[in-house]
């Protein structure tokens, strides 16, 4: 199964990519930076932007399925506005992209961000 994984630089998200390409699956991460794991003909990395829907569209291609890792965890953080775009926006936007691409399975995984800020 090729996935796509975003988030893929956080403590949980470099566990969850290293568990895929363990259990054999192919790997696309969208990611801020390159990370520090050697890519290889199982796993590669996009640079981009995770609120942006190309570079979504552009990474989901050929995949068929996202594991949705990315959050705003930051609590210093003061207004609600600051955790949306990623904490709320995000899963609409990926819902968008699997829609376009036919992508039936999606794994979200929340954040403590979700019940409020402060």
């Amino acid at each position: 199964m090729k996935v796509l994984l975003l988030g893929g630089s956080g403590l949980l998200g470099h566990n969850v990519l290293l568990q895929l390409l363990n259990e054999g699956h192919e790997v696309c991460a969208l990611t801020r930076k390159p990370l520090r794991i050697p890519e290889n003909e199982h796993w590669h990395s996009i640079t981009g932007s995770i609120l942006d829907l190309n570079d979504l569209s552009a990474a989901a291609s050929g995949c068929d399925a996202i594991i949705n890792c990315a959050g705003t965890t930051n609590m210093s953080l003061l207004h609600l506005k600051d955790y949306l775009p990623v904490n709320r926006d995000l899963c609409s936007m990926l819902v968008q992209v699997m829609e376009q691409q036919g992508i039936s399975r999606l794994v979200h995984v929340s954040t403590a961000n979700t019940i409020g800020y402060g």
